[in-house]
């Protein structure tokens, strides 16, 4: 490879610049400020194109150059404008012209070191070292391992979200799952749903039932209050019917017929007195007539006795009374008990065997007052009469001494027509009574016969009025209204509960049940135990739905902590089977315990797989390891390149495991590079890249840009350095040296013929 033109119309403060350098080592010098670096810049930019992230502090001016290099490579010639790249041509990457191709006093350092060099190992044996570091690290990706290493452990931080706490967590729950499951199946908690789900449908069943019940109760109380209604009707119909069967118009009609009897028995009483009074009439008008034929003759003697009873009477004046006789007393006494008789006569309270009474007690009382007065009159004349009454008495044939003699003939004689008398008058007396008796006792058949007539003819028009024959059927119609209305009342009280009010017009609950909605017939027949028994099922019923709610709210929180816990883990993703948010029962449960161990038995199946990979990428990469360490083996020339440039101070370049250089000085002591100094340690990878750069293009020549590389360098070890590129030249390769090192100005001469390329300042202006 040779770069034959470099031709910048434009790149910033660079403007219509052409070089043409020659083979070999071809220096390009300018002081500061001269576009040196702006020119390797534009260089780059237009064999590299925008792939310019390896390089540093390459993007002073922004945008692409316009221009073109010109580079002949395996005999043809081509142009780079920034869209033909290097690339695609020789296969030169951004990252070989940064750390093989391109050596920049700023930046000796390889870029990516160890995987620079594992990537020109790749190239230079045709292994695959940075694939297998890469391998290593999709496998440590893909076993989640806490380092790419076969003693690595599973990953717990959050560069791979805990893989390995979740897994334990995974392994735990499944196992709580497991154990969940035995005692849930034990107590069959999967059936929760489904005795609750028939418990709710036995609740609804008992409902419906109640419910017809109930609407059957209401229809059968409605039917019963109808019936009811229209018994109410009926009844006052046959109450209203009866009504004048009353308890009082029985009384009064039995109080009537009472006293018919009273007076037919008073009637037929007083006919048995008069058929007694009569025989006694009879016997004493006989006597009375008897008595007036003895008394007619003894009448001619009254006069004679009256004579001489006025005489003795007279005579008597003188004479002392005769005793007084308690008559008025006895008559008093007489008059009371016949009034108190004839009272109690009137009242219908004297016992039949005295209804005599009061005439007798009359009678014998009136005798007692004529006696009285007899005695009276004879005490007066009784003195009066004395002399005469004896004289006269002589004469009368009353033979006597004294007038007391006289006295007693004359009254003895005068006493026994006075009994004849008096017992005729006792005879009249008691004719006159027995007459008096017999028109009473006529008088009382006749008013008691009219009375009892008239009061039974009354009783008999009532009950022909009211359509009975007698009293007793009479009172079995008033048995009948009194039951009517016992039963009216019933009915009105029950209606008047079930209506909670009275109508306003007496006994019209019609009005008051259409005013009641007619429920509807519900199809079954009302009863009162099934109802009942009905309320105790629904009680039972909602206290297991209930119960069971309360064990499946208990099961469903614990399977919603589950389903929770399955949701914090990345189940889906590690085993393509997508768990619900919620489980809906035991088996969703199984299923996420199979996926969790699934989940662990896979993640913990990957990371066994990755650690048995990852042994054999470390087999691979030890082989590697030996192969990598022949880029600086004791063949190559950075050996004898490092040597020749430290004057043999330092007589091997090395690589350790982790492809860190490391060097030998002459006393066989291993120090790493970044022990030397600063001119040594740019040295050494400035032979490094040399080496490389040769390994890398093999037999074919290729070319370098330097940048000051031998900056640091003292004037010794830049003549060594000269000498080298003077070999690199002699082998074909093209060498770009860019310096403002008067040094360089003044020592290049010496190791290249062609001319040095002065660059002229820049101006100010960058635009």
């Amino acid at each position: 490879m040779e770069i034959r033109e470099i031709a910048i119309s434009h790149y910033g403060p660079l403007r219509d610049v052409r070089h043409r350098p020659q083979p070999g080592l071809q220096v390009f010098y300018g002081p500061n400020e001269s576009g040196k670096t702006l020119l390797i810049d534009a260089i780059l930019k237009l064999m590299l194109g925008k792939r310019l992230k390896d390089f540093k502090d390459i993007d002073r001016v922004t945008g692409m150059p316009l221009g073109r290099v010109a580079l002949a490579f395996e005999g043809k010639e081509h142009i780079f404008d920034g869209k033909t790249l290097l690339e695609d041509v020789t296969g030169l990457s951004s990252s070989d012209m940064r750390n093989l191709f391109v050596i920049r006093n700023k930046d000796l350092q390889i870029s990516g070191q160890a995987d620079y060099f594992s990537r020109i190992n790749d190239q230079l044996t045709g292994m695959e070292g940075r694939r297998l570091t890469k391998l290593k690290e999709i496998v440590r990706n893909q076993g989640r391992m806490t380092r790419a290493s076969s003693a690595a452990q599973l990953s717990k931080s959050q560069d791979f979200d805990w893989i390995g706490d979740k897994v334990a967590a995974a392994e735990k729950l499944a196992a709580e799952i497991r154990e969940y499951l035995e005692q849930a199946r034990t107590g069959q908690l999967d059936a929760l749903e489904r005795r609750l789900e028939e418990s709710r449908r036995l609740l609804q069943a008992i409902n419906r039932q109640i419910q017809d019940q109930e609407m059957a109760k209401l229809r059968e109380e409605y039917d019963q209050l109808c019936r009811q209604v229209d018994e109410y009707a009926l009844r006052s119909q046959a109450a209203s019917r009866l009504l004048p069967y009353s308890k009082t118009k029985f009384m009064q009609l039995q109080d009537k017929a009472s006293r018919s009897k009273a007076n037919n028995d008073t009637a037929r009483e007083s006919k048995e007195k008069l058929g007694k009074l009569l025989p006694l009439l009879n016997l004493t008008t006989a006597e009375l007539a008897e008595s007036q034929v003895r008394l007619t003759p003894l009448e001619g003697r009254k006069l004679l006795l009256d004579n001489l009873t006025q005489q003795t009477l007279t005579a008597a004046e003188t004479s002392p009374p005769p005793p007084k006789l308690p008559l008025r007393g006895f008559s008093f006494l007489l008059l009371a008990v016949t009034g108190i008789g004839m009272l109690l006569a009137a009242q219908d309270s004297l016992p039949e065997k005295l209804q005599s009474l009061p005439y007798w007690t009359l009678g014998a009382a009136i005798l007692l007052l004529i006696s009285e007065v007899l005695l009276r009159l004879q005490n007066r004349s009784y003195q009066k009469k004395h002399n005469q009454l004896v004289q006269q008495g002589a004469a009368a044939g009353i033979i006597s001494e004294t007038i007391q003699e006289l006295a007693a003939a004359a009254a003895k004689e005068k006493e026994d027509i006075d009994q004849a008398r008096s017992r005729q008058q006792q005879l009249s007396e008691k004719v006159r009574n027995f007459e008096s008796q017999k028109l009473y006792l006529e008088e009382n058949i006749r008013a008691a016969n009219i009375l009892a007539a008239e009061l039974e003819q009354e009783v008999k028009n009532e009950l022909q009025r009211l359509a009975v024959q007698d009293l007793h059927q009479f009172g079995e119609r008033m048995e009948q209204y009194n039951k009517a209305q016992t039963q009216c009342d019933d009915l009105h009280q029950s209606l008047e509960t079930a209506f909670e009010q009275v109508p306003a017009r007496t006994g019209d609950w019609q009005s008051l049940l259409q005013q009641i909605p007619v429920p509807a017939d519900p199809g079954v027949a009302y009863d009162a135990g099934q109802l009942t028994q009905l309320r105790q099922d629904k009680d039972r019923a909602l206290t297991a739905i209930d119960e069971l709610q309360q064990e499946l709210s208990r099961h469903q929180s614990v399977l919603s902590q589950f389903a929770a816990a399955c949701q914090s883990l990345p189940l889906e993703k590690e085993t393509g089977f997508k768990l619900p948010a919620q489980f809906a029962d035991l088996e969703v449960l199984a299923h996420s315990a199979s996926v969790l161990e699934l989940f662990a038995a896979k993640v913990t199946e990957t990371f066994d797989t990755a650690c048995e990979l990852m042994c054999i990428l470390e087999t691979l990469e030890a082989e590697e390891q030996e192969k990598m360490s022949d880029l600086v083996g004791p063949n190559k020339p950075v050996q004898e390149i490092f040597r020749a440039i430290t004057g043999g101070k330092y007589t091997r370049v090395m690589l350790d495991s982790k492809l860190n250089i490391q060097v030998e000085d002459r006393e066989g002591l291993e120090l790493p590079a970044s022990a030397l100094s600063q001119g040594t340690y740019d040295q050494l990878y400035l032979a490094l890249r040399l080496s490389l750069a040769q390994d890398l293009l093999g037999n074919n020549p290729g070319f370098l840009l330097l940048d000051d590389a031998y900056l640091c360098a003292d004037s010794t070890r830049i003549e060594r350095m000269l000498a080298l590129l003077a070999q690199l030249v002699k082998a074909g390769w093209q060498i770009l040296y860019f310096t403002m090192d008067e040094r360089m100005l003044r020592s290049a001469p010496r190791y290249t013929a062609n001319a040095i390329i002065h660059l002229e300042p820049l101006l100010s202006d960058l635009s």
